[in-house]
């Protein structure tokens, strides 16, 4: 079964001979590797395809020595020559004008350029009178305004196109890519030099108007102390929860130096920080929070305040058999 592609009619496949046991093997793969088929009676041995085995043969031309030869080359890829070696690319859509009956001829000698000097106005001048015709004041005067002249780099042709700049188009006689060089061909029109009025002075900004600034607050004045009082004035229940207490926290604040106050007055914190100066160990601020402690059935319950109450209760961290809770003392 043949496909066809352009004007010649292609093999799907091709048909190698195993160079171990000299069997024949059809595979549809180009490029790749083919096995000898054991269930047929073969060898299993890799039998490569060659590379565009399905392609038809092009022939192409040397441009440094004239020699043809044909090739199954990808389009677009470049080949060396058989003779000199010298790099020849396969043209794209080669294998498109492939006509059976009439071959397709190509040069036996590479495009000779002409000189600038022996050209005339209408042939190649080359890449800087190609520049030199852009950047001219009068180049596109005549011409058309959608239009432009180029000429080919590589043969010399000058033909008009109208695709803007910076986009590549093919030459209509040797099909090589050109690339429409950027820039305006129409001279740009000359600036007027028109002196500018003077700029207005500025009115000056106002002056930020600061806020006045607040007066200074007097610092609060510190609570006064509160003396101690006699414990024997409190009832009996409230004798006995600062002597748990005390003996609570004793045992376990042995190296951080808090205690508890026994003659502390109802409602001020009773925390005592052993580390401080005597004048500052008894704290002045009320209680807002009240520690108890838990010691299997025995309960101890101490009253601080907010900064002292974390920290009595931090105390029974060290001990395993003791046990802290720390509780908000509801307002009056």
């Amino acid at each position: 079964m043949n496909r066809t592609f352009g004007a010649e009619a292609l093999p799907t496949s091709v048909t190698l001979v195993c160079d171990v046991c000299g069997r024949s093997v059809t595979t549809r793969l180009s490029g790749n590797t083919t096995r000898c088929p054991k269930r047929s009676g073969g060898c299993g041995n890799p039998i490569p395809v060659p590379t565009g085995s399905t392609r038809p043969p092009v022939t192409i031309g040397c441009y440094a020595c004239g020699c043809q030869w044909d090739t199954r080359a990808r389009e677009g890829s470049t080949v060396r020559c058989p003779e000199c070696q010298h790099p020849r690319r396969v043209p794209t859509g080669a294998r498109d004008r492939i006509d059976p009956g009439a071959p397709r001829a190509y040069r036996e000698q590479p495009p000779q350029r002409p000189s600038s000097r022996e050209a005339g106005p209408e042939h190649g001048r080359g890449l800087l009178g190609s520049l030199a015709d852009l950047f001219r004041a009068g180049a596109g005067a005549n011409d058309a305004p959608t239009s432009r002249r180029i000429d080919c780099l590589h043969c010399g042709n000058l033909w008009r196109t109208t695709a803007a700049p910076g986009n590549s188009i093919r030459c209509p006689e040797c099909r090589r890519m050109r690339r429409i060089p950027t820039g305006s061909t129409r001279p740009a029109p000359a600036r007027t030099t028109q002196a500018r009025p003077a700029a207005a002075p500025r009115a000056p900004r106002p002056a930020l108007a600061l806020p006045a600034l607040a007066p200074a607050r007097p610092p609060a004045p510190r609570p006064a102390l509160v003396g101690p009082i006699d414990p024997q004035t409190l009832p009996r229940a409230e004798q006995n929860r600062r002597d748990i207490a005390c003996q609570t926290v004793g045992s376990l604040s042995i190296r951080s130096g808090l205690r508890v106050w026994y003659n502390q007055p109802p409602g001020a914190c009773e925390a005592l920080d052993t580390t401080l100066i005597p004048d500052e160990q008894r704290c002045p601020k009320p209680a807002t929070r009240a520690v108890q402690f838990h010691n299997g059935p025995t309960t101890a319950v101490a009253y601080a305040c907010t900064v002292h109450g974390p920290r009595l209760a931090a105390l029974a961290q060290e001990s395993p058999y003791i046990t802290a809770t720390l509780h908000p003392l509801r307002a009056r």
